[in-house]
């Protein structure tokens, strides 16, 4: 829901006007700085309310607006911003409407997403790579304790700044308890499939939960670490297929001097059956923690008392 004067607005109350072809000069009290992006649901702004107090504005345009499953997704997105206080999750403002469009506002952030990162530097190293990858795991244990998965990890949704990396883009993100069946049918994917977990490539429902999270994650960590996107096919026949048939091939063939135990980690979080995998991002955190401090991850785990459990593992029981 997006919050204007305290209240939610529903997409009724949002009329559609024509779509601005160049970029306006103010959105309400915000001058427009450029043009940081614009995607599938809208585009982001660099905006500028007073003199240095710098933000990064997302507005829904007009086209998606007329689509009811953008402009729910688009409130979702705010939604979960505003629920989840953690330092590797980019924190939102306010929200409000600007000639009939709603937008909202967060922090801006400087840098570069990962996807590009890979691209420039060919390599990331071990140690870059571990420090990269724990903070977005420590930012989904956050995020999947509040009943939420994101659904789209990948390269392009990891922002790494001077100081932090964030976990970027909560378009797709699902309350996996509701499974809210309007916005994702029975065997419809959403995600982007070079790094989707079998189980969400295929729809099925049912079988959505935090793991699909843990598979993309390891399939990111992957990439970043072979400079190889996973399963990459000419067509979507052709990456499907790969997926089905093939297991992402160990880092080590890339690099030997990858340890085993890295290896390891990559290799249980993209087991193609999702029982097979980590039982929580919490345990895939403290194993990446493990290799941070030259331990090895703990081959068995003691048995934690139930209400010391993150929500989510009810689901295995």
């Amino acid at each position: 829901s997006l919050l204007q004067s305290g209240k939610f607005m529903e997409k009724n109350d949002i009329p559609s006007t024509h779509i601005f072809e160049s970029a306006p000069k103010f959105i309400n009290a915000y001058r427009i700085l450029s043009l940081l992006g614009k995607g599938g649901m809208g585009a982001v702004y660099k905006v500028e309310k007073n003199p240095g107090e710098i933000y990064a504005l997302k507005i829904l345009l007009d086209k998606e607006m007329l689509d009811e499953e953008n402009f729910q997704r688009f409130q979702r997105e705010i939604d979960i911003l505003s629920s989840i206080k953690h330092p590797n999750i980019v924190k939102i403002y306010t929200g409000g409407v600007w000639n009939s469009k709603p937008y909202f506002l967060m922090d801006y952030l400087e840098g570069t997403n990962l996807a590009d990162y890979i691209k420039t530097k060919k390599k990331v190293l071990q140690k870059e790579a571990l420090q990269i990858f724990y903070q977005i795991a420590c930012a989904l244990v956050e995020l999947h304790a509040a009943g939420i998965i994101h659904r789209d990890i990948k390269p392009e949704n990891i922002m790494l700044c001077e100081k932090k990396i964030y976990l970027m883009d909560f378009g797709i993100a699902l309350q996996y308890e509701k499974q809210e069946s309007r916005l994702t049918a029975t065997g419809v994917s959403v995600g982007t499939l070079n790094y989707m977990p079998p189980e969400q490539a295929q729809g099925l429902k049912k079988q959505i939960g935090p793991w699909c999270d843990i598979y993309s994650l390891g399939a990111t960590l992957h990439h970043t670490l072979t400079g190889v996107v996973p399963f990459f096919g000419t067509t979507k026949f052709e990456t499907v297929l790969k997926m089905a048939q093939e297991e992402l091939p160990s880092i080590r063939k890339y690099n030997p001097a990858f340890s085993k135990e890295l290896d390891g980690v990559i290799q249980k979080a993209t087991k193609k059956n999702y029982k097979d995998r980590y039982s929580s991002m919490q345990e895939l955190a403290e194993d990446l923690h493990s290799i941070i401090l030259q331990k090895k991850p703990a081959r068995k785990r003691a048995i934690q008392k139930r209400n010391t459990l993150i929500p989510y593992l009810a689901l295995f029981l």
